[in-house]
C-alpha cells in the first residue's frame, strides 16, 4: 500500500510467480474509474463513469445493516489511442533530448524517487508490513548534491503490500 497526502493510496500486486500475466493500471475516483490494460490491443484505455455515495437518508441507518449506498452506472469509454512500442518511444524521447538539449520526461531525479520507494517497501516487508516514511527531505538533500533542481513537497508512507 502507498500512502500520499488528501488520503489517497495506492496498492501494487507485482508478482512473478503469478500464473495469470496482467499489466494493468486501475484508477479510481468518486465519479470514474479508469483502467489502463497494456495487453488489450483494442482498448488499451477504458473510463468507467461509475460512481458510489451514501444513500440520502437524513435520519442515517438504524443499524450497521441498514446502511445503504446510491451506486450510479454510467457509459464506458475507450477513446481511440494510437498504438507505440514503449522501448522504442522511450530510446527515441532519449535521442531527441541528447539532440535537442531538453531535459527528459524521466531523468535521474526520477530515477532516485523510484529507488527511494523501492527501498522503502524492502524495509516495509523486513518489518513484516510495518509503515515506513519516506524522508523526501534526505532525496532534495542528495539531489542538491548532485545538482539536480527542483523541489519535491510529498510525503509517502510505504506499507508492505497485502
Amino acid at each position: 500500500m502507498l500512502g500520499y497526502p488528501n488520503n489517497v493510496l495506492g496498492h501494487v500486486h507485482v508478482s512473478w510467480a503469478d500464473p495469470l500475466k496482467v499489466r494493468e493500471v486501475v484508477v479510481v475516483g468518486s465519479d470514474k474509474r479508469i483502467v489502463f490494460n497494456d495487453l488489450d490491443p483494442l482498448e488499451r484505455v477504458r473510463i468507467y463513469e461509475k460512481g458510489i455515495a451514501p444513500a440520502a437518508d437524513e435520519t442515517g441507518p438504524a443499524s450497521y445493516s441498514e446502511h445503504q449506498f446510491s451506486i450510479r452506472d454510467g457509459d464506458i469509454i475507450s477513446p481511440k489511442i494510437e498504438f507505440n512500442e514503449p522501448l522504442k518511444a522511450q530510446c527515441q524521447h532519449f535521442v531527441d533530448c541528447v539532440h535537442q538539449g531538453c531535459p527528459p520526461l524521466s531523468g535521474g531525479r526520477g530515477g532516485l524517487e523510484v529507488v527511494q520507494v523501492m527501498e522503502a517497501i524492502a524495509r516495509s516487508v523486513s518489518l513484516r508490513g510495518a509503515p515506513v516514511e519516506i524522508g523526501w527531505d534526505e532525496v532534495q538533500d542528495n539531489l542538491a548534491r548532485v545538482g539536480t533542481e527542483g523541489s519535491h513537497e510529498r510525503r509517502t508512507g510505504v506499507g508492505a503490500v497485502r
